[in-house]
């Protein structure tokens, strides 16, 4: 189940990551430069760091999994591998759909969140008064993606076991 479309978005998301990571070492070597050169730090740097860094880590998430790029451990999957093919299909479609259901559940939540920090005007305590709905937002883009994602993969794992089915 190909979605090109989809595959160039979050191509594009990671591409806005890296920006942003880029973004995060500036603004640190500006920061920690006049802390100890001139004595006079970046204000609101941690926070700003803080904001950024929340999206520059789940943008990315969906083309990882897309790519199988993650880090994981796959003690459960590996102990049945060496099973039948259907038996290794339903342990493996198992855990993607507990997964898409926290992924669901924490978008609910961070969607809550967000209309929360928009209505109250959320802003952080540093020096800088910096509004929190807007990385709150896009943290909820970022996991609508992943959860997409993990739908797809959710539904080709079904339909390979279907197939085999037939």
């Amino acid at each position: 189940m190909k979605s090109p479309k989809l595959e160039r978005f979050e191509d594009w998301l990671t591409d806005i990551s890296s920006i942003l990571i880029f973004v995060l070492m500036i603004i640190t070597v500006i920061d920690v430069i006049g802390r100890y050169f001139f004595n006079h730090p970046l204000k609101g740097t941690v926070e700003i760091c803080q904001l950024l860094l929340v999206v520059a880590v789940t943008f990315p998430l969906a083309a990882v999994q897309r790519r199988n790029e993650h880090i994981g451990m796959n003690i459960l999957l590996d102990r049945f591998k060496k099973y039948e093919a259907p038996i290794y299909i339903i342990v493996q479609s198992s855990c993607l759909f507990l997964v898409e259901m926290i992924f669901i559940f924490a978008l609910v939540y961070c969607v809550k969140s967000t209309l929360m920090a928009l209505q109250i005007y959320d802003v952080t305590e540093g020096p800088l008064y910096v509004a929190i709905w807007p990385a709150k937002a896009l943290l909820c883009l970022g996991i609508a993606i992943m959860s997409v994602r993990v739908l797809i993969q959710l539904i080709e794992v079904i339909s390979s076991l279907w197939c085999r089915a037939r």
